[in-house]
């Protein structure tokens, strides 16, 4: 996006790629669909590192702008739950051959397995870039080498490294948008949770973050939608083991009204064990767990449950309690947090303020969001200012 930015701007481009094609993250994103965009009212809220800092390349390329410039190439678009778009097509594929039609039509030179080694910087400006093959000497330089998510994609931090080498600010990367391990030995895998309300509680037992929707068990611990949006927010929290994860798994109800229905189901099948009136409550498989953690025996029959174990039983139902092992693996992320720290950045511009002839664009600046289209309309944003403002 930066190059087509750039070269439409009327500037001679070459785009530097250690891939042998181009899009390969964008290739796998949305589940190979392509959530290209999101045109929610309040895009900016879902974005949770440095937002205000978009305000500019939001305003310069905006969603509707981003879908506009797709359909003029021939993409057509469609809008999903959410405010989510995607090609009609429901391909990755024709979001990435559109954008390497525009191109070559825009005669952008493009040099494939190729990988940037170094960048020689002198009295403020970055006079060369050195790669594997070669050495270029630009006006300009626009850095858009992305994170250390998915680095079979090319996004291996390479990028950020060098950067560090002349002296450019990087905040330490995390990753955002992963599953969440749990210390519990055994879990019911790829069961899934609708309606459900995840929090996180610090060693303060204070809640440090809290979304409601759909979630799934793992081998290891959680993932889903509710679990990625969290894993963003805790990231970056000291002593994160030492954090639990509570699921309210009926949290339509009240404690008061989840204890009334614990009471009328009791009532109406005394003779019954709790394990099998629970069925009526919560899937089969989680029931083992909940009871496990409540400390009451599945075998007891209601008409012998005490007002305390039942007590106990709702409160687990409304509090099912886990210990956080840590985040999954930055390799496993969706998107990095982290990277070039947005005080070395114009934000009006996407310029280096440090180098005058050097951008940023997309993951490698330290901006992540939440799922929805939102981390590719960033990237696409950050790289048409950065081309557009050489």
């Amino acid at each position: 996006m930066a190059a087509i930015s750039a070269a439409t701007a009327g500037h001679s481009v070459c785009i530097i790629d250690k891939n042998s094609k181009i899009g390969r993250k964008l290739y796998i994103s949305g589940k190979g669909r392509c959530n290209l965009t999101n045109i929610r009212p309040d895009f900016i809220s879902n974005v949770v590192r440095n937002p205000k800092f978009l305000y500019s390349s939001l305003s310069i390329f905006s969603p509707e702008k981003c879908m506009s410039l797709f359909e003029s190439l021939g993409v057509p678009l469609k809008v999903e739950r959410g405010g989510r778009i995607f090609p009609k097509s429901d391909k990755s594929s024709d979001v990435i051959d559109a954008l390497y039609g525009e191109l070559k039509r825009l005669n952008v030179e493009i040099s494939f397995q190729e990988t940037l080694i170094k960048l020689i910087a002198i009295n403020g400006k970055i006079t060369k870039a050195i790669t594997n093959k070669s050495e270029y000497i630009y006006d300009n330089y626009i850095i858009a080498t992305g994170g250390l998510s998915y680095p079979k994609t090319g996004s291996d931090g390479s990028g950020l490294e060098i950067l560090k080498e002349i002296n450019v600010d990087i905040i330490e990367t995390k990753p955002g948008l992963v599953h969440i391990l749990l210390e519990e030995p055994i879990l019911p895998k790829g069961l899934s949770l609708r309606n459900v309300r995840v929090k996180v509680l610090n060693v303060n037992n204070i809640t440090i973050a809290d979304s409601f929707g759909e979630m799934i068990f793992t081998d290891t611990g959680v993932s889903g939608p509710i679990i990625l949006t969290i894993s963003s927010i805790i990231n970056r929290i000291e002593n994160l083991n030492k954090c639990k994860l509570i699921i309210d798994l009926k949290p339509a109800l009240s404690s008061e009204v989840l204890d009334s229905r614990l009471i009328r189901d009791f009532e109406s099948k005394s003779n019954q064990d709790l394990k099998n009136i629970l069925l009526g409550l919560m899937p089969e498989r989680l029931i083992r767990i909940v009871l496990q953690k409540a400390n009451i025996c599945g075998e007891i029959k209601a008409n012998q449950a005490s007002k305390e174990l039942r007590k106990r039983l709702s409160y687990t139902i409304k509090n099912l309690s886990f210990s956080i092992s840590s985040l999954g693996p930055i390799e496993e992320a969706i998107v990095t947090s982290g990277g070039v720290s947005v005080n070395e950045i114009d934000p009006k511009t996407m310029k280096s303020i440090k180098y005058k002839n050097l951008s940023y664009a997309g993951e490698v600046v330290d901006i992540d969001a939440l799922t929805g289209g939102y981390n590719i309309q960033i990237a696409f944003s950050t790289g048409y200012l950065a081309g557009f403002s050489l």
